[in-house]
Order: structure tokens, then sequence, then C-alpha cells
């Protein structure tokens, strides 16, 4: 492996530039990736392994980012646990069956990732491709459960006060997810990804009380088990900076902020053995290419010499991103 900055950097160990990816990388911005999508459902592409490679290595190909993460989905887990999931356009991920009780709940029996076997041999191909790291990823159990209540894009989280008065119901459903998400993770870090990144993109829509109860052990869980694995992990949510304490407490490698604080005030709240990930807001990319500059300048000047710094996005890439933006906010990473 050639460019370890990424990887210094989660351990807080980096002394040269800083390291840089985004996430969304691998697709929907890329012209490349849209030609490649083509006249093929989205969860066949996460289900061949050539695409997951094919996929995977276009940032770095275009764009020479400093990390690459796996082209998949958060929700694949719950293909290994019995469900049926598509991505239907204009409506997002559909889950079959939909959980509406405790018995539905109950009745999930013993997950088969033998059904995701296309993923980790697409993990084995790039290993023996990339110059670079290769990042993992999963869901939190909370955010997967979100959409195991919902048949359209963003219904279950309008829908989750039913499920959190239903404590017994959620309570065992994040059980089971998070128990096959562990299976899961070992199977990417067997196939040797060098890091994992949890994605609990909704657990900010709780407040402080039911994050607590519904977010944090599970996550703990899952934090413990990758680094029983001596592989780094990041934790990931909308409104980080909102639950720094919380999320500090867990013990990742990392936290990715999201943009509402600057790192600086979140740089403070963190033990010096902790990186920290982020966090230039996804819209701003897409304003003239000389405002997004300006706030890339901002963010390097206030990490500069930080060990533990690795420039992100305070979330993903949109979609109508130029990407001469994109390549022109890498070159001024780069210079550093």
């Amino acid at each position: 492996m050639k460019n370890t900055l990424f990887l210094d950097a989660l351990h807080c160990k980096n002394t040269q530039r800083p390291p840089v990816w985004l996430m969304r990388q691998a697709g929907r911005f890329l012209p490349e990736y849209q030609e490649i999508k083509k006249g093929h459902a989205l969860l066949d592409l996460f289900l061949d392994s050539d695409r997951i490679v094919e996929i995977t290595k276009l940032p770095i190909d275009i764009l020479d980012v400093d990390a690459a993460i796996l082209f998949s989905d958060i929700l694949m887990v719950c293909i290994a646990m019995g469900f049926s999931l598509n991505f239907v356009e204009k409506v997002g991920p559909v889950i079959d069956p939909v959980i509406s009780s405790y018995a539905n709940v109950e009745s999930i029996g013993k997950s088969d990732f033998s059904k995701l076997a296309p993923i980790f041999d697409g993990i084995q191909k790039l290993k023996q491709v990339l110059d670079r790291p290769l990042i993992g990823f999963c869901g939190g159990p909370f955010t997967v459960a979100s959409y195991m209540f919902a048949r359209k894009r963003g219904e279950g989280i309008k829908h989750m006060d039913q499920w959190l008065c239903d404590k017994k119901t959620l309570h065992l459903l994040l059980q089971k997810l998070t128990a096959s998400t562990k299976e899961y993770l070992s199977y990417q870090i067997e196939a040797k990804v060098d890091a994992i990144q949890i994605f609990d993109s909704w657990a900010g829509m709780l407040s402080y009380e039911d994050f607590n109860e519904f977010c944090i052990p599970y996550l703990k869980e899952l934090i413990n088990f990758v680094k029983s694995k001596d592989v780094p992990v990041i934790i990931f949510m909308r409104g980080s900076c909102r639950y720094v304490n919380e999320l500090t407490a867990l013990n990742p490698n990392a936290i990715s902020f999201d943009a509402e604080k600057s790192l600086t005030e979140m740089e403070k709240c963190l033990p010096t053995e902790m990186a920290i990930q982020g966090n230039l807001d996804p819209d701003i990319l897409q304003d003239s290419l000389e405002q997004t500059l300006a706030h890339v300048e901002q963010i390097k000047a206030e990490m500069k010499n930080h060990p533990g710094f690795i420039f992100n996005l305070g979330h993903g890439v949109l979609p109508k991103t130029p990407v001469s933006h994109v390549r022109k906010l890498i070159e001024l990473l780069r210079s550093s």
C-alpha cells in the first residue's frame, strides 16, 4: 500500500498533508458512474463483484482521493436477514416484509451471508488492485431499523413515534440487527477492509433520551466489536456535532462531523488520541468555485498540523455537484 495518509490520520500519526475522501464519492455525481448505471438495477450493481470493483475505483482513478469506500449500501444486511430489498426510482429503498409487530421481529431467523458473497468477493478483488486503504461500512442499527418500518423514503422516520413507544419490539429488532451487523462486519474484515465506518444517519432525529436508549448501547457494541479485530472504526451521523460527548464516550478511532459547527470547536471536545473527520457542507460544493475553495481553505487552516485530521464532507456528495469543483477541492488539499 503506497498511500497510507488516511490510516496514519486515523491513528493520529499523520505528519504530512491531510488525507481526503468524500462520502458518496463512488457514484451519483460522476458521469462515469451514471454511464455504468444505465440499464442496470441498483441492487444488481451492489451484488456484482466486478461492478463493485469498477465503481469503487472510479473516484481513485478520476479524483485521486486518499481512500476508497466500498460501493454498497447500508441496507444490504437486510438481505442476509431474509428480507427482500429493492431500490425504487423516486421512492428509495423498499424492504419487504415491513415490520409491523413484535411477532414479525421474533420470527427473524439466523442470517445467511452467502447471499452477500459478491460483496466479500469484491473486497478481495479490490485489495489486489488498490494502492490505498479500503473502507468497509455498515448502517447503525437504529437507522437500518427505520427503513424496515417503511415503504417509502423517510416514511419510517415519520412513523418512528409509534415504535419508540413500543420499546419491546424496537429493542428486539435492534438486538437482532446488531448481531447480524457484527457478523456482516466480520466478513468484511476477513476480506481485509482497512477500516470501518458506521453510518447512523438518522439517529440525530431522536431526542437525547431516545438516542441514549435506542442508539448508544448498540453503537457501543459495534464499535467494541470492530476494535477487538484491530481495525479502526469511524462513527458518522447527522447531528453529530450536537452529540459529540455521547459519541466520544463510545471511544471510536474517529468521529465524522456534520457541518453544524466548526471542527476547531469539536476538536476541543475530543481526546488527543481520537481522529476528527469532516466537515465541509455538501451544499457549498454547488456554490461558485471561489466560495467552495474559500471554505476549504478555512477548514484546512483551522486543522493545520493536526495529526488526526481527515478532510471530508458533512454528509454525502450531492447529485448535481460539479465534478470540476471536487477536482479543485482535492487539488487544493493535496498542495498542502
